[in-house]
């Protein structure tokens, strides 16, 4: 048993290390002037420089970027967050076949992957007048993420009492009154995981913004990282602090939350 348990430890060193070592690189290149990254870049900056991120925190216009990331990803959100606690109370609640056919049918779907449906509905997108459009973008971006969304929602409800339902509609409470006053404060942990989980995919989302916005006045953060990728140089002096400055906003919501996702996902594994 101790063996395995030095061998599982050892695994994990190794894999954390792994994974450092990329981080790593890119932060302590990002505070070094464009010709010692290439010089030695592993070496570690003993007089960093912060000309990097000045650079691409004024030229660059990153609070445009910034804002058309987070009006992006607080439409999908608020899709995701909405349609998926609502159909989940409902398809939780409703004991028929109906209800169990369209809960397969939703997690059938995660199975699909985002390549199959890309093409068609950026199709679709150009034929509605709704490329570069932010509000759009959020609205795919909520699609192919309810599915999985109202599967960690459905699973939570089970937790909730009945009994609660029937006591409301006693009181003369209606149907959406019940959900809003009762039913989805109750369900604060598990939105509290969706909304994380969530945001970590919209937020770092980059195939479907690449294909959708094609103004540069509309692009996202990831796609403003990428613009400093030419076909025959790249810019690593100033992609290297966007990189960063993309991710850190990310990384400070995450461990502020991250409690909240073990704390939902755990509570919705109990079944009421």
């Amino acid at each position: 048993m101790k063996r395995r348990q030095s061998l599982v430890l050892i695994i994990t060193i190794l894999l954390a290390v792994l994974f450092a070592v990329p981080i790593y690189l890119i932060i302590i290149n990002s505070f070094k002037p464009y010709g010692d990254i290439f010089a030695d870049p592993l070496k570690f900056p003993f007089h960093p420089t912060f000309d990097n991120f000045k650079n691409v925190w004024k030229q660059a216009d990153f609070i445009k970027y910034f804002l058309n990331t987070v009006i992006s990803t607080s439409v999908g959100l608020g899709i995701v967050v909405a349609v998926s606690s609502l159909a989940s109370y409902k398809l939780s609640r409703t004991k028929t076949g109906l209800s169990r056919l369209l809960f397969f049918y939703f997690t059938v779907s995660m199975l699909l992957p985002f390549e199959v449906i890309m093409l068609p509905l950026v199709q679709l997108l150009k034929k509605w007048h709704m490329l570069n459009n932010l509000a759009a973008l959020g609205l795919i971006e909520a699609s192919t993420k309810i599915a999985f969304s109202i599967f960690l929602y459905h699973g939570f409800i089970k937790s909730i009492p009945v009994q609660l339902d029937e006591a409301a509609r006693i009181d003369g409470c209606s149907e959406v009154g019940l959900f809003i006053k009762i039913i989805f404060p109750l369900m604060k942990p598990i939105t509290s995981t969706v909304i994380v989980l969530n945001i970590l995919t919209f937020w770092n989302s980059f195939l479907l913004p690449l294909l959708v916005l094609t103004k540069k006045e509309v692009k996202t953060l990831p796609l403003f990282a990428y613009s400093f990728i030419g076909q025959y140089s790249s810019n690593y002096d100033l992609q290297l602090p966007a990189v960063i400055l993309t991710g850190l906003p990310l990384v400070i919501f995450y461990l502020i939350m991250q409690k909240n996702i073990v704390k939902g996902l755990t509570m919705g594994s109990v079944k009421g």
